[in-house]
């Protein structure tokens, strides 16, 4: 059956072949984490029936620093952290391979601005085929510990906003298109974030 079918169908079960539910909550925790970490900056919020989407406005504008590309991996990491609290490891969405990758790969950038060395001259070495494969080995590990590291970050910082997620995600679920955008959007964040806000614990 097409997706498109399905859709018609089943009007709020599925998205992409991905549960609604699950796939509302990703975006939403990409949401909440981009208002935390850059307020008035998530632009817009969707379910498509290719999967869902979160974009921040400008995003190429917070990639010029090293703290700035740290936070924008956290932001791509964030669906993939409120997939894990609210079903865990074994209920992934679809959306979590792709977030990853481009986490990864942002991660690899901030690793060679934070490096003394040039990692692409040592791993294109022809001289020196050994010593590539320990530097592209140990920048590997450097960037894998990083990833860790962050996404542990990202859950913490999420962890206590739960309510929110949720609370976003329908609204979501309930705006005309399921998409969020602009004042709308911004309306939406806030109110989701004053959920427990006596007890959540801010973002750095």
């Amino acid at each position: 059956m097409q997706i498109a079918r399905l859709w018609s169908e089943r009007g709020d079960t599925l998205v992409a072949g991905c549960h609604v539910a699950p796939c509302r909550r990703h975006e939403a925790g990409h949401a909440i984490y981009g208002h935390l970490v850059w307020p008035g900056r998530v632009a817009a919020v969707e379910l498509k029936r290719t999967g869902g989407e979160t974009r921040l406005d400008d995003e190429k504008a917070v990639e010029h620093t090293a703290s700035g590309l740290r936070s924008l991996a956290g932001f791509k990491l964030a669906g993939m952290a409120a997939d894990f609290l609210i079903s865990g490891a074994s209920e992934m969405t679809s959306g979590a391979a792709t977030d990853r990758a481009e986490a990864t790969q942002l991660l690899r950038v901030l690793h060679s601005i934070n490096s003394p060395f040039e990692p692409q001259v040592l791993e294109g070495s022809r001289d020196f085929p050994r010593g590539s494969e320990r530097s592209r080995a140990a920048i590997s590990a450097d960037i894998e510990r990083e990833s860790s590291r962050l996404y542990t970050e990202v859950i913490r910082d999420l962890a206590p906003r739960m309510d929110a997620i949720e609370r976003l995600a329908e609204l979501i679920l309930a705006a005309p298109g399921r998409a969020l955008s602009g004042a709308d959007l911004l309306e939406a964040l806030e109110a989701a974030l004053s959920l427990g806000l006596e007890t959540a614990p801010s973002v750095q």
